[in-house]
C-alpha cells in the first residue's frame, strides 16, 4: 500500500509544470559548471606564470619555462569556448521555451545592457579571433612593483600590439578597448570582469525564472508537502525543494 502511495506521489511530482520547467534548465547548469571550472583553471594557470624579479635576479631556466609555457594559453581558449557555448545554448533555451513570454524580451535586454561595453565586445571578438584567425596572440607583461626599476613582475599576457595592423578584424568598440589597454593586457584584468558579468546574468536569469514560474513552484511545493507523510521521501523532498530556491548558477 505504501509503495503505491510513493509511486503515485513521485509520478505527480514528475508531471508537475515546475519540475518539467526546472529540468529544462539542467543543460544550462551543466555548461555553466564547465565554464566556471574553465575560469578557475585559467586564473590558476595565469598565476603560475608570474615571476617576481628583485634586482633582476632570475634564472635562465625559469625564463625559458615562462616563455614556452602554453598552459595558460590553452586555459584561456577553453574558457572563451565554454562561454560561447553557454551564451549560444542560453539563446536557444530562451527562444525555444519563452518566445511568447515577457521573459524573452527581458532576457535579451539584460544581455544587451551587460555586454554592450567595449570590454565585452573585445572578449567576444577575441574569442572569434582565436577560433578563426590566430590562436597565439600572447606575450609577456611586465609590471613594476617598486620604485627600483630592477624590481618588477613578469607574467603571461595578451599582446595588443599584434592587433594594431588588423583593425578590419575588430569592431570600433573592441578596437577602442585595445588602444586604451596600452601595450599589454593582463588576462585577469580582462577576463575576470567579464566572468563577473556572466555570473550576474545567470543568477538574474534564475531569479526571473522563479518569477515566471511562481504559480508552478507554489503548486510543486504543495505536492512535495505530501512527501512528509512518508519518512523515506523526506530526503527526496528536501533535495527537490532546493531546486526551486537555490540558483544552480553559483
Amino acid at each position: 500500500m505504501e509503495r503505491d502511495i510513493i509511486r503515485e506521489l513521485i509520478n505527480e511530482y514528475n508531471k508537475s509544470a515546475a519540475k518539467i520547467a526546472r529540468d529544462k534548465l539542467d543543460n544550462l547548469e551543466e555548461i555553466y559548471s564547465i565554464c566556471k571550472g574553465n575560469y578557475k583553471d585559467m586564473i590558476k594557470s595565469i598565476e603560475t606564470t608570474k615571476i617576481t624579479l628583485l634586482s633582476n635576479k632570475i634564472s635562465n631556466k625559469r625564463k625559458k619555462c615562462l616563455f614556452n609555457d602554453n598552459k595558460a594559453q590553452r586555459c584561456i581558449f577553453n574558457f572563451l569556448s565554454s562561454t560561447k557555448a553557454l551564451i549560444d545554448q542560453s539563446r536557444i533555451y530562451i527562444k525555444k521555451y519563452y518566445k511568447d513570454n515577457s521573459f524573452y524580451n527581458e532576457y535579451f535586454n539584460e544581455v544587451e545592457r551587460l555586454f554592450s561595453d567595449p570590454l565585452s565586445k573585445f572578449v567576444k571578438e577575441f574569442r572569434n579571433y582565436q577560433t578563426h584567425i590566430r590562436v597565439n596572440s600572447f606575450g609577456i607583461g611586465v609590471t613594476p612593483i617598486s620604485d627600483d626599476p630592477r624590481d618588477f613582475c613578469m607574467e603571461f599576457a595578451i599582446d595588443p600590439v599584434s592587433f594594431y595592423n588588423e583593425e578590419n578584424q575588430w569592431s570600433e568598440e573592441a578596437m577602442s578597448f585595445i588602444y586604451d589597454s596600452g601595450r599589454v593586457m593582463l588576462p585577469s584584468e580582462v577576463f575576470s570582469p567579464y566572468y563577473e558579468k556572466v555570473k550576474y546574468l545567470y543568477n538574474w536569469l534564475f531569479r526571473k525564472w522563479k518569477v515566471v514560474h511562481y504559480d508552478d513552484i507554489k503548486e510543486v511545493r504543495r505536492i512535495l508537502g505530501k512527501f512528509n507523510k512518508i519518512k523515506e521521501l523526506d530526503p527526496i523532498r528536501k533535495d527537490c525543494l532546493s531546486r526551486y530556491s537555490k540558483s544552480p548558477f553559483q
